[in-house]
């Protein structure tokens, strides 16, 4: 017998787009710049309905540019299948001109020294305006020089409230949890009141750690999450709140009031 699930948390990671620069195929797809299309490959991880928007994109970017500029658009699998392929393609020397990759990879794509910053693309370009990028995106891939990625799709963790099943509980759902604390204390409620599973969230995204941390102000890597100029050092995910939240979903787990949806990375 399947039971109803009172709180699901999903999310989905920021997918920033970078430009392969380093290394590029022994075939050379590009047309001689100074005559011909020029053939640009995009790989990229998106799927479901997000697939029939990047088409579109390219679609009306190519019909824009028809003879000058063709783009060249292929789905790569998760954002796992997409890294272990852009290293196998630096082996190759054939990456592709432009990759999109999660959030959590950027450090690695910079680091590989493979990729050409966006704000050197957009060095004389008039049209290129930062304005229109969310603040937070716009620093989070930036550094002192500036943008060095191009924020993609800009998603944020989202809770799902099963209304009926929280008012069978006896919970006030005009007042709904705000803290995790009291997400925690609503999906106990439920199960003790109801027997039903209060709780559901895929831990297998590494976003998903890094999200609850931020969102208590706890650093999950040193110094400075990265962000300070300075190479990470080490990974902080022992302080006494961290500890106290991981602890929380494990118990939810363990005592049968939160749901395991497996580790399918599905969307």
């Amino acid at each position: 017998m399947r039971k109803s699930t009172l709180l699901k948390a999903a999310a989905i990671a920021v997918l920033p787009m970078l430009a392969l620069s380093a290394c590029g195929s022994s075939s050379n797809t590009n047309a001689d710049a100074n005559g011909g299309e020029q053939n640009v490959t995009f790989w990229y991880s998106n799927s479901g309905p997000a697939v029939d928007a990047i088409n579109q994109l390219v679609s009306e970017f190519n019909d824009a540019n028809k003879g000058k500029i063709k783009v060249e658009a292929s789905y790569q699998g998760s954002y796992t299948d997409v890294q272990q392929k852009f290293s196998a393609a630096v082996q190759a020397k054939s990456t592709p001109s432009i990759l999109q990759m999660n959030d959590t990879s950027t450090g690695y794509m910079i680091d590989s020294k493979m990729t050409t910053p966006v704000y050197k693309f957009a060095e004389g370009d008039s049209d290129f305006d930062t304005a229109d990028l969310q603040p937070v995106a716009l620093k989070y891939y930036s550094d002192d020089n500036g943008l060095l990625s191009l924020p993609f799709a800009i998603s944020q963790p989202v809770t799902y409230i099963n209304n009926k099943l929280a008012q069978q509980a006896g919970l006030d759902v005009s007042n709904p949890p705000t803290t995790f604390a009291e997400v925690v204390d609503w999906a106990n409620t439920i199960h003790e009141k109801t027997g039903a599973y209060g709780f559901s969230m895929n831990m297998v995204d590494s976003w998903i750690l890094e999200e609850l941390s931020a969102s208590h102000g706890e650093l999950i890597a040193t110094p400075d999450n990265g962000r300070g100029g300075k190479a990470v050092t080490g990974v902080n995910m022992t302080s006494a709140t961290q500890l106290d939240m991981f602890q929380k979903i494990a118990d939810m787990f363990k005592d049968g009031v939160a749901l395991n949806p497996g580790t399918d990375p599905v969307r």
